[in-house]
Order: C-alpha cells, then sequence, then structure tokens
C-alpha cells in the first residue's frame, strides 16, 4: 500500500473521531481506538488481536499514569512557586522594615546634629566644644554610612 493511501485512511480515521493511539501494529503504522475496538488502518477494518490490544490498553494506562505523573509535577512546581512567592514577599516585607529603621534612624540623627550645632555655637569651653565636633563628625559618619 502507498504511503499516500495509508495516509488517507489514517486521516478517515481521524475524521471518523478514532483515537490514535501510542503503540503500532506488526506492520508498522499506528493503532486506532474507534468505538471501543482497536484497529489498524492499513490492515483495512481488521481487528487486532486480543493480545496485542492488552498490550495497548497497558500502554494507554501507561501513557494516562505518565500524564498524571506530569500534572503533579507542574502541580508541586506551582507550589514551588508560590512557596518562592511567600519568600520574596517575606524579604520585601524585611526590607521595607529596614528601610523604614534605617529612615527613623537619619531622622533621630538629624535632629541630634541640629542640638549639637546649637550647642557648639553657644559653647565657649574648648574641651566642650571638642567635645561636641567629635559627636558631629560621629553623626555624620553614620548618615554617609545610612545612605
Amino acid at each position: 500500500m502507498e504511503e499516500e493511501e495509508v495516509l488517507n485512511r489514517i486521516t478517515k480515521f481521524l475524521e471518523q473521531g478514532c483515537t490514535m493511539l501510542a503503540t503500532h501494529h506488526s506492520c508498522g503504522t499506528p493503532l486506532f481506538r474507534c468505538k471501543g475496538q482497536i484497529i489498524c488502518p492499513v490492515c483495512s477494518s481488521l481487528q487486532v488481536d486480543e493480545a496485542e490490544a492488552a498490550v495497548v490498553a497497558t500502554s494507554s494506562e501507561m501513557a494516562s499514569s505518565k500524564a498524571k505523573a506530569e500534572d503533579i509535577v507542574q502541580l508541586r512546581e506551582s507550589e514551588i512557586s508560590v512557596l518562592h512567592s511567600g519568600q520574596m514577599q517575606q524579604q520585601i516585607t524585611q526590607i521595607n522594615d529596614i528601610n523604614s529603621a534605617k529612615n527613623s534612624l537619619k531622622a533621630a540623627l538629624l535632629k541630634k546634629l541640629g542640638n549639637l550645632q546649637i550647642k557648639m555655637e553657644e559653647e565657649d569651653d574648648l574641651d566642650r566644644l571638642y567635645g561636641i565636633l567629635e559627636c558631629l563628625e560621629i553623626i555624620l559618619d553614620i548618615l554617609k554610612i545610612l545612605e
């Protein structure tokens, strides 16, 4: 039988709603399930013997099990994705908390900086002035680090 004729028969089986199976007949052509029967399109409408049908059924069950396993893997991957999403959200929250703490610290240091500036302008004692300048230097260093 020519290849074109084989393709035409296979097409007719598909048009009739038959299901192409993952196994092949001894002639090398894919088998089809039509209305509950396993049929080879090349060997005409000859039914496949019961032993071959059992092999085909087992093969179909294995394909179904494989599809179910793939579905489970996809579900697990989506669960992992959700977990990663949760972890990312937790990290974002932690980063926001850190940024909030840094902003609060900056505000407090800037307030102290202003207070020390006023004290520095009023201070006449050189030792106390030196202490104020050291504090100002430390606050400015910390503010640089926070930025």
